[in-house]
């Protein structure tokens, strides 16, 4: 701006207008503008009081529209508020402990803590919230059905534009009527998902926004939780456990980011890119954000990590830490986990009832190409079936190949359950019409082993992808789509979605990556177990039945079953590649019930201000 007293006389003129006849978000920009001039004058006390104002606008800009596409799109220009409120918190806090009241920074900590956290995971709310019962359903059928039928159109022109443009470039005639169809199409989906969104909210439900609130949620004595920021001027970290927290300003945000998506490019490309730059890689990033922490998360063995943008991406447990004079793998000593927020951690939120016993939902080793095998038998059957339209849709007309370790895999989990708890879709019985007629809330285990597809551009279309025949031979639609698993109730404690990145998503800021695993984990799922790269399906096999022993003979919670499972591995051969077995990750939405709560007045808070 440059000028922030003539901005400070503007604003006074506009900002009463603004009240008066301008839209919420105009109000919300103006108390902005006026934060950002306060401050840039050294007002910083004034600055936090309007920047407060402006997020008291945060809920009122966001519920402008039912239209839940439209709202995660309205969390981007909430960020820089959030941002702004930080930056101030924290020049208060330095203050605060360079004049030595420990007392008064250690409330300024968990304010910030708590307004980072406040703008966290608002999409993950807004499912969680949804209500889709028998008679919902029934009221929405109609829209239902055009909502299916239009992200079939969609993914059929997404495929023929994909095809189009690597045979012919963006400037083919085709190419741009595809691109148009696909926008209109996409127009009309936001208007059926408003339709259904405003009808499945359940009046009277809980305000699960995250709101702002002094205190850290209760720990167990063994837990840690580590909440990330990257914001535009700074990165922070905090360290919460049980009576204490701590905040640390990080290396710079940018620099952070660019190493996570090396690290993570590296990850992804097993055959071209040398382990060593892996390591090299793990390393760094270990140094940048984890290091700072370690006098606090040395002394426990549990994790809890809320990352934030790039570190979406990144797997934890493969960092590598310094022990004494060598460097190891953080899983070698720490069992990880990651959660959209803290709020939600909150052992208060209603859930429904868990079943009675433990059953498990297993699917695996669908059938995705003609020349299978096992359409032998219905061979006569297939001759005469026709695609009806959905053999040239995104999805299908991909040529995946069958996963047959997977087949594997659900026979070794199938083994450690008694055979009436156990249902399976395997096979030429593993297809979407089988898998959604289910109910999934009768499952305390579910165990999808399948292929999977993430859509960065059009995220609706990301999907797990089951069979493309079934038991008569008929093609199907293969694509489970994140709007399919919205509309399903979980109870499981733990739903393994074991397919290429199927921890990934569209990326919300603030609201982390908005996908399939996001969506089961808000639906009910008490811990996701997903991916965030393809691993060879005969090593995830392996990993997979291993940590399933591990929870149900050895009583593990899924992220200490997912870190001895690893750690295994990497003891039977200390130079494993962790491309091979750390890209599954563990996200939770809740803790083991904590022991009793700390009183906050202990509360202590670290003195260190940089790195």
């Amino acid at each position: 701006m440059g000028r922030p007293r003539d901005a400070l006389a503007d604003l006074a003129l506009a900002r009463p207008r603004l009240h008066t006849f301008g839209s919420v978000m105009e109000e919300f920009e103006g108390d902005l503008e006026l934060a950002r001039a306060l401050r840039d004058l050294g007002q910083s006390r004034e600055a936090l009081a309007a920047v407060q104002r402006a997020l008291g606008q945060a809920d009122a800009v966001r519920l402008q529209t039912a239209n839940p596409e439209l709202r995660a799109q309205l969390q981007t220009p909430l960020r820089p508020a959030y941002d702004l409120k930080l930056e101030l918190l924290r020049d208060r806090y330095e203050q605060a402990v360079a004049m030595g009241r420990e007392q008064d920074a250690s409330a300024l900590a968990a304010l910030a803590f708590a307004t980072a956290d406040a703008s966290r995971a608002r999409s993950f709310a807004e499912v969680a919230a949804q209500n889709y019962s028998p008679a919902v359903r029934r009221a929405l059928a109609a829209e239902l059905r055009r909502r299916e039928e239009l992200y079939r159109e969609l993914s059929a022109r997404r495929f023929a534009l994909d095809a189009r443009l690597e045979r012919s470039g963006p400037d083919d005639s085709r190419a741009r009527h595809l691109v148009a169809d696909i926008a209109e199409l996409r127009r009309e989906v936001d208007t059926v998902n408003t339709v259904i969104a405003s009808r499945a909210h359940m009046p009277g439900a809980p305000a699960r926004t995250g709101r702002e609130r002094m205190s850290a949620p209760s720990l167990p004595a063994d837990t840690a939780l580590v909440s990330y920021w990257l914001g535009s001027e700074s990165a922070y970290a905090w360290a919460v456990l049980p009576g204490e927290i701590h905040w640390a300003r990080l290396s710079s945000p940018t620099a952070i980011a660019d190493q996570a998506t090396s690290f993570h490019r590296s990850l992804t490309r097993l055959v071209d890119v040398p382990v060593e730059r892996r390591l090299q890689d793990a390393r760094a990033l270990y140094a940048m954000i984890m290091q700072p922490l370690e006098p606090w998360l040395s002394r426990v063995r549990k994790w809890v990590i809320i990352p934030d943008g790039a570190l979406d991406y990144v797997p934890f447990a493969a960092l590598q830490m310094r022990d004494g004079p060598t460097e190891s793998f953080v899983v070698r000593e720490h069992d990880v986990a990651v959660t959209p927020a803290a709020w939600m951690l909150d052992q208060g939120r209603a859930r429904p009832p868990a079943p009675d016993h433990r059953r498990i939902l297993l699917v695996a080793d669908p059938v995705y190409q003609a020349d299978d095998p096992r359409l032998a038998t219905v061979r006569n059957a297939l001759a005469g079936t026709q695609a009806s339209g959905l053999g040239d849709s995104y999805h299908s007309a991909r040529d995946y190949r069958r996963l047959r370790f997977t087949a594997e895999e659900a026979a070794g989990i199938s083994a450690l359950f008694p055979a009436a708890d156990v249902d399976e879709l395997i096979g030429l019985n593993a297809t979407r019409e089988r898998l959604l007629a289910l109910d999934w809330s009768q499952y305390q285990f579910i165990h999808i082993a399948t292929h999977g597809i993430v859509d960065a551009q059009v995220p609706e279309l990301s999907a797990l992808i089951l069979g493309a025949y079934d038991e008569r031979g008929r093609v199907t639609d293969r694509a489970v789509r994140v709007a399919d698993a919205s509309l399903k109730t979980l109870t499981a404690d733990v739903a393994v979605l074991s397919a290429c990145e199927t921890a990934l998503g569209r990326e919300v800021r603030s609201d982390g990556l908005v996908g399939m695993s996001s969506t089961m984990l808000a639906r009910g799922a008490r811990a996701v177990v997903a991916s965030l790269w393809p691993v060879p399906d005969e090593i995830g096999a392996r990993l997979m039945t291993e940590f399933y022993q591990h929870m149900l003979h050895d009583s593990m919670g899924p992220e200490a079953a997912l870190g001895t499972a690893m750690r295994s591995m990497v003891l039977r051969d200390r130079a494993v590649d962790p491309a091979l077995w750390a890209a599954f990750q563990v996200s939770v939405g809740a803790l083991r019930p904590p022991k009793p709560a700390h009183d906050p007045a202990t509360v202590k808070v670290a003195t260190t201000t940089t790195p």
